[in-house]
């Protein structure tokens, strides 16, 4: 391979590489990427000669200022700048490649690749980005030193020239100019580069662009959650595992078996199918002198609040494509708080602020392509008050109004439905746990939706008596309020899957879910859930592939978080932890005692304390030790260990009942009768019983504790444990026809 020819294939990987991120991104018009990545193929076959390259320029010249024109026009008018700036630098890419035999082109395209590779970095910061641009670094590097090669011999041959001798050709063998061990030596050079334009990165004042604007991403859509609740028009979304937000839980990072309730959103109005929201407009949450938000039922019952019963959140809200940007927390949030309130107060008219209204569904204004971060205090007491049974008063006019209405031409027959299901019932907290529990337990859960568009609920409650979690939240809540008790349904989230890598909880697209609040006089409003929660809750994925989308996602989440969205606020907490780190290796010096620095007695006297402290002597005799253990073989067992700890499993759901359980599932699957996709397993167990499996007592009762254990929360005995070790050897024993 001739020197040339290396040259331009380091060219052309550099700038095909460069370009990816805007080719990626989902921005730009598909036919133009098209286009440009086929110039760029042409450009490499066409090996043009010198003297048409000269005679063509005047051809790209003409063909460059008409695309400026046309893009800069369509620019001024749409007024999307940025977006025709990227269109003309790619044209600028292909002229150049058509063009490019002097080191002066080879210059201009290798700055071209790095416009569009620093343009990539605003509109398509993905993680694979982080890839891409350490693979262009060390072509970078490698194009830039053989740019300085070309350079020296086109003014060897220049000078070759002016001594009217003839110019030698550029057929030098790439042996003879890059060996193997530059290569290596310039891509150690590369790595250097990057780990110095990390330490810019993360150490540069920021008090521009990261103090005034918010680093902006791609919306996802929202199928699930909505701030209305239409029946019928739910759609399947219990396998979309699209992300929607991360919480952590900084009380208790290693609770990995709980199922988050995040509210967002309350809906009042019925009418025929349909809920909306009629309150009107929100206003400013109160704002404390720590520069927290305070909710107005926190400033009612602050004082009331038992010790131990706040449950404190961090949430990671990804970009979400809603037209108000709901805040979501564990029902009866008390205080919001984010990243850095001070810094907030210097940002004028873009300060964050948060809203309520009187349903008290909480909202922010930010731009939808910008992740949320903050903070969660939510009241969760412990057990059932003993006292909503006794809760008696009159109901308030602004509660009435909006939490009793019904249509006027609502079926009469809902209402008997809801005398005849709580029948019995003494006071208003017992009849909403009868309607409650006889719709979870005499209806069906399903995620499609039912045929009849004009009686969407009388279709559940009478004929089909089987929907997804609105129709069981819909039928609830209108059931009570034709009982006199205010009721209205709430859209949020429940369940996520726990990542044991980053520790926090992931709530998907899959965990949508309807439920019904149900207001009590003294109290508010209480949540109470009608839909089966075996069948909500969406099953744990298991498995090595599992285990490398959840490294994927955590990784994934400190990409976004420290890298993308890195800005002021971030800075100045990594600063803080450099600079807790460095005073904490000062105190391992020795100091001046009794004196100033300049007193040399002190000096001696603070030497002499230092020596007699043992943190001195295990600092001084720290490399002996780990001299002697790396003799002894300890480091190499230690690595032996940890690789068998990377190895093992995270904590399986439902402990030792879920180990068996997922055995039974493996023993199913090999017997060719596996669970489907979305199928719940209670529907397994009835498939299998329907099916007429020898085994399918077994199963029912595998299936049964298991429940019992994930989703009732309750204890096995020992006794449990071993009968079913008996069912499952059972089920092993089963032959299939």
């Amino acid at each position: 391979m001739t020197f040339e020819r290396l040259h331009k294939l380091v060219l052309y990987a550099t700038v095909t590489v460069g370009l990816l991120p805007l080719a990626t991104s989902g921005e730009l018009p598909i036919p133009f990427v098209i286009a440009t990545f086929a110039g760029i193929i042409v450009s490499w076959m066409r090996d043009t000669p010198l003297e048409r390259i000269a005679a063509s320029e005047r051809f790209w010249t003409v063909l460059t200022v008409v695309a400026l024109l046309i893009l800069g026009g369509l620019a001024f008018v749409t007024t999307n700048y940025l977006l025709y700036a990227i269109l003309f630098v790619l044209v600028l890419v292909v002229t150049r490649l058509f063009q490019s035999r002097s080191s002066r082109d080879v210059f201009q395209l290798y700055g071209l690749s790095f416009m569009a590779v620093t343009a990539g970095a605003i509109i398509n910061p993905a993680l694979a980005f982080l890839g891409i641009f350490f693979v262009y670094i060390i072509l970078l590097v490698w194009g830039l030193i053989l740019l300085h090669i070309q350079r020296d011999i086109e003014g060897l041959q220049a000078e070759q020239t002016q001594q009217g001798e003839r110019p030698r050709a550029l057929a030098w063998q790439a042996r003879d100019l890059v060996s193997r061990r530059f290569l290596v030596g310039s891509s150690a050079l590369a790595l250097g580069i990057f780990a110095a334009s990390l330490f810019i990165f993360f150490f540069f004042p920021r008090l521009g662009i990261g103090m005034f604007f918010g680093q902006g991403r791609q919306t996802q859509s929202m199928s699930g959650f909505s701030d209305k609740i239409e029946l019928g028009h739910f759609g399947n979304i219990k396998d979309n595992m699209e992300v929607v937000m991360r919480v952590e839980l900084p009380d208790d990072r290693e609770r990995t078996d709980m199922h988050l309730r995040l509210r967002g959103i309350s809906l009042d109005k019925y009418s025929n199918g349909l809920w909306e929201k009629s309150v009107g407009p929100p206003w400013a949450m109160s704002q404390t002198e720590q520069g927290s938000w305070v909710s107005e039922e926190y400033q009612r019952v602050r004082g009331r609040i038992p010790k131990g019963e706040i449950l404190r959140q961090s949430i990671y809200l990804e970009p979400l494509s809603m037209d108000t940007r709901m805040v979501f927390g564990v029902p009866r949030i008390m205080r919001l708080t984010i990243d850095n309130p001070t810094l907030q107060r210097f940002r004028g008219k873009r300060a964050l602020s948060f809203f309520q209204d009187t349903s008290d569904d909480i909202s922010t204004k930010t731009p939808s392509d910008v992740a949320l971060r903050y903070e969660v205090e939510s009241w969760q007491p412990r057990g059932l008050d003993p006292s909503l049974r006794l809760a008696k008063g009159e109901i308030p006019k602004s509660i009435k109004d909006r939490f009793l209405q019904l249509p006027a031409d609502l079926d009469p027959r809902i209402a008997e439905l809801a005398n005849e299901l709580s029948a019995g019932a003494t006071n208003d907290f017992d009849r909403a746990r009868a309607i409650e529990q006889r719709l979870s337990k005499d209806w069906t859960y399903t995620t499609q939706g039912g045929e009849d568009s004009q009686r969407p609920l009388e279709e559940f409650l009478f004929v089909r008596k089987k929907g997804h979690c609105e129709y069981f939240a819909t039928g609830m809540a209108v059931m009570l309020r034709t009982l006199g008790i205010p009721a209205r349904p709430a859209n949020g989230f429940f369940g996520g899957a726990y990542n044991t890598f980053g520790r926090f909880y992931t709530i998907r697209q899959a965990d949508a879910h309807a439920w019904v609040e149900v207001w009590f006089p003294g109290h508010g409003w209480v949540t109470f859930d009608p839909t089966p929660a075996s069948a909500v809750l969406v099953p744990p994925e298991i498995g090595a592939l599992a285990a490398l989308k959840e490294a994927y996602d955590s990784f994934k989440l400190q990409w976004f978080k420290w890298i993308v969205e890195y800005d002021f606020e971030k800075q100045l907490e990594v600063l803080r932890r450099v600079g807790s780190a460095l005073s904490g290796l000062r105190d391992l010096l020795p100091k001046p005692s009794g004196g100033s620095v300049s007193n040399p007695g002190a000096w001696k006297r603070g030497l002499k304390e230092w020596m007699n402290q043992p943190t001195t002597w295990a600092l001084l005799a720290s490399p002996l030790v780990l001299w002697l253990l790396n003799r002894l073989g300890v480091f190499g067992w230690l690595r032996r260990k940890l690789a068998r700890l990377f190895k093992r499993r995270g904590p399986t759901p439902g402990g030792e009942v879920g180990l068996r359980y997922q055995r039974m599932l493996t023993l199913l699957a090999r017997q060719g009768i596996g669970r489907g996709t979305g199928e719940t397993p209670r529907e397994l167990a009835t498939r299998l019983a329907r099916q007429s499996y020898p085994a399918s007592d077994a199963v029912e009762r595998v299936t049964a504790a298991f429940e019992a254990v994930r989703y009732a929360e309750r204890e096995p005995t020992q006794a449990v444990i071993t009968a079913l070790d008996k069912d499952v050897d059972a089920i092993k024993r089963a032959r299939v026809a």
